[in-house]
């Protein structure tokens, strides 16, 4: 009879470790790399017009690399996501408006690759809006 309870105390114990552990392991690289999703035919053909764009405009050669890279068939999703945000990054860094332009339409399609997950509050809607009165100390 003891060796039952153990069992069932032993379960119990796993069960709890998973759900401490399981929003650590969601957050962790290794989770997110099977759940990033593939550029849609939509999103593909944006990335294919930014590249277009930077090339034309010469002002970005890695820029150009890393959405090259991106655009490579059979690249796994977290890939094509880390080319995407290289690609940003260079962009932005480039200082032209039209780029930086593009940049942002790029984070459009990195945030359909992985798209972030909205709280279901915010700490504006918890947060007090009035001055709280605090203690006087005794002099």
């Amino acid at each position: 009879m003891a060796r039952y309870h153990h069992c069932a105390g032993d379960v119990s114990g796993h069960a709890a470790i998973g759900i401490i552990v399981l929003p650590f392991a969601q957050g962790s690289w290794w989770y997110a790399y099977g759940t990033d999703q593939e550029l849609d035919s939509e999103a593909r053909a944006r990335v294919e017009a930014i590249l277009d764009e930077v090339k034309a405009s010469g002002m970005a050669p890695k820029s150009v690399m890393w959405l090259s890279a991106a655009l490579e068939p059979d690249t796994h999703p977290t890939d094509v996501r880390i080319y995407l945000i290289a690609a940003r990054e260079e962009l932005e860094a480039s200082g032209n408006p039209s780029l930086i332009e593009a940049s942002q339409e790029l984070q459009a399609v990195i945030e359909l690759i992985r798209p972030t997950v909205k709280q279901p509050f915010s700490l504006e809607a918890t947060s007090t809006l009035h001055p709280v009165p605090t203690l006087d100390w005794p002099q």
